[in-house]
């Protein structure tokens, strides 16, 4: 084979953000807090 290096199965990785979690980090970081607003008709 190649010289890559193969990983088992059950190495550890570090663990990854999840494409939700990275999306909700970007949205944090590039729209300030008064511009997320409510639905329509969610009151709370």
């Amino acid at each position: 084979m190649s010289g890559k290096s193969i990983q088992g199965r059950d190495s550890k990785k570090a663990p990854q953000l999840s494409l939700k979690e990275k999306r909700a980090a970007k949205r944090e970081k590039n729209a300030p807090a008064e511009f997320i607003k409510p639905r329509k008709g969610a009151k709370g």
